[in-house]
């Protein structure tokens, strides 16, 4: 039987907590924080954290996935890309700037489509069915 990992919408309120959530849940050792990021977050989901082992088959069940749609949405999808272009190097970057505007019109994709979508992905090295409940 696959181990079922629960993510609860209604446990954070952005991306921040999110992670946050994400190294309480998939991993059991307190005391080293993952990367909070996405790549870190893929890497969560290959295993071998503590919570399940490298590549075994998991199932994730995301409950209160509309709460996750507001936290993870075009507000925080534009806080997001706008963190993003204050770190980078270079001072024009269209494809971050292009991304961020479209998160301020409510278009495109937000943080919460990219996290499933890793999820989904089963070409990055972890094997996740996901179960989504409002």
């Amino acid at each position: 039987m696959k181990r079922v990992i629960i993510i609860d919408g209604r446990k954070f309120s952005d991306l921040e907590g999110f992670y946050n959530l994400m190294d309480k849940t998939l991993r059991d050792d307190d005391e080293e924080i993952m990367g909070h990021n996405l790549d870190a977050f893929n890497d969560l989901l290959g295993g071998g954290f503590g919570v399940h082992d490298i590549g075994e088959p998991i199932i994730i069940k995301w409950i209160n996935y509309g709460e996750s749609r507001k936290a993870l949405g075009y507000e925080e999808t534009e806080r997001y890309y706008r963190r993003k272009l204050e770190k980078t190097q270079f001072t024009d970057n269209y494809v971050l700037r292009r991304r961020m505007e479209l998160a301020a019109e409510h278009k495109g994709r937000t943080l919460l489509d990219m996290i499933t979508s890793i999820i989904l992905n089963d070409e990055t090295g972890h094997d996740c069915e996901l179960i989504i409940e409002e």
